[in-house]
C-alpha cells in the first residue's frame, strides 16, 4: 500500500508532499539530509495520482521540488491528515493508473483534441501526447477541474472537491 505524506520542520516552515510505502523510513531518510528536525504532519492513503494531483493543486505554493509554502489550505489538509480525516479536496486514487491511449473515441468523450491536450499539459508540439501518463492526467484534473475529472480517464469517482461532486 502506498501513502502520501506531509512532512515539515518541527518549528514550522515548508511542507513536503511526497509518496512512499514506508512512511517511518521516509521520515528518517529526510531527517538524515535535513539541517533541521522534521516531523510527520499527516498521511493519507494514495499513490502517484493523489501525489501528482496535490503537487499540481498547490503548484502556486511550490518552493522547490516537493516542498511547498505552508498556505492556509495546505495546512488544513495536512492537519486533517494528522487527525486521520481525508480532506474532501483530496481525490481517491484510481483503481487502475495505467496510461490512457488517446483514441478518437477517447478524444470525442473528452470533447478535446490532441493539440488542445498538448497546450493544456504544457507539452510541445513534437512531444508524444499518447498515452497520457498519470502525471498528465492529474495535472489536467487539478488545473481544469471544471473540464476534466479522474472518472473521465479512470474508473473512479469525481474529485470530491469538484463542483459536480
Amino acid at each position: 500500500m502506498s501513502f502520501v505524506y506531509f512532512i515539515a520542520p518541527v518549528n514550522g516552515g515548508p511542507i513536503r508532499i511526497g509518496r512512499t510505502t514506508k512512511v517511518d523510513n521516509r521520515l528518517k531518510g529526510l531527517m538524515n539530509m535535513s539541517p533541521v528536525e522534521l516531523e510527520l504532519i499527516g498521511v493519507v492513503s494514495g499513490g502517484p495520482y493523489v501525489e501528482y494531483w496535490l503537487h499540481e493543486y498547490f503548484a502556486k505554493d511550490r518552493l522547490h521540488s516537493e516542498w511547498f509554502k505552508p498556505s492556509k489550505q495546505l495546512l488544513e489538509i495536512a492537519e486533517d491528515a494528522r487527525a486521520e480525516v481525508r480532506n474532501r479536496l483530496i481525490p481517491d486514487e484510481p483503481t487502475s493508473t495505467s496510461r490512457i491511449w488517446l483514441t478518437k473515441a477517447t478524444l470525442q468523450k473528452l470533447k478535446t483534441s490532441t493539440a488542445e491536450l498538448r497546450r493544456l499539459t504544457g507539452l510541445s508540439s513534437v512531444s508524444e501526447i499518447s498515452p497520457l501518463t498519470v502525471r498528465s492526467i492529474a495535472r489536467l484534473c487539478s488545473i481544469y477541474p471544471e473540464r476534466f475529472q479522474p472518472n473521465d480517464f479512470y474508473d473512479t469517482p469525481k474529485n470530491p472537491g469538484s463542483v459536480e461532486a
